[in-house]
């Protein structure tokens, strides 16, 4: 994830999928100098962008690279079609990790509630908060906020925990 104190930017700009709409990717090997893979490896683990992989970072590079080039002359290609099924597929890789996030989020104060530790789940919902309200103002932070109160309005609002309960889909929810 970014530093919250880093520069604006939308993590959809930063990964390209390894993998086209079927599943397929190439393996491509290339020789560097020395240098450039240390500055890589330096913007890969800086924290300012969210590359998780060397690949990332290569990735983006070619991309926005292939980008310039046919801006300078006009080169016959399908890169058109290759960042439509490069941003579709990052939509679907975002929305999945959204989704396993609030199931993971959901399974853990589920386990915490039903131990009776109440307030180990309260606690939880209050540092992904935290982390949610740094996050971009963008329709992600939005639907992470929606899904978090949609589900556990109860807690974060300070219900006595003798009110609450964990159905079976997972929800907080006042008896």
């Amino acid at each position: 994830m970014p530093d919250p104190d880093g520069p604006d930017i939308d993590e959809r700009e930063f990964i390209t999928p390894a993998k086209d709409s079927e599943g397929h990717s190439q393996q491509m090997w290339v020789r560097v100098n020395p240098e450039l893979s240390r500055h890589i490896s330096v913007i890969l683990h800086s924290g300012w962008f969210p590359y998780r992989s060397t690949g990332d970072v290569i990735r983006h590079a070619l991309m926005r690279h292939i980008r310039w080039v046919e801006s300078l002359v006009p080169i016959p290609s399908a890169f058109g079609r290759l960042m439509a099924v490069a941003r579709i597929l990052e939509e679907e890789e975002f929305n999945t990790a959204f989704e396993d996030s609030m199931g993971k989020l959901t399974e853990m104060v589920s386990k915490y509630i039903g131990a009776g530790q109440v307030g180990r789940a309260k606690a939880l919902l209050g540092q992904v908060m935290n982390e949610v309200k740094q996050m971009p103002e963008d329709e992600w932070k939005e639907a992470a906020v929606k899904g978090i109160m949609d589900r556990f309005r109860g807690l974060l609002e300070g219900t006595p925990a003798s009110l609450i309960s964990v159905e079976e889909d997972g929800d907080a929810r006042k008896d």
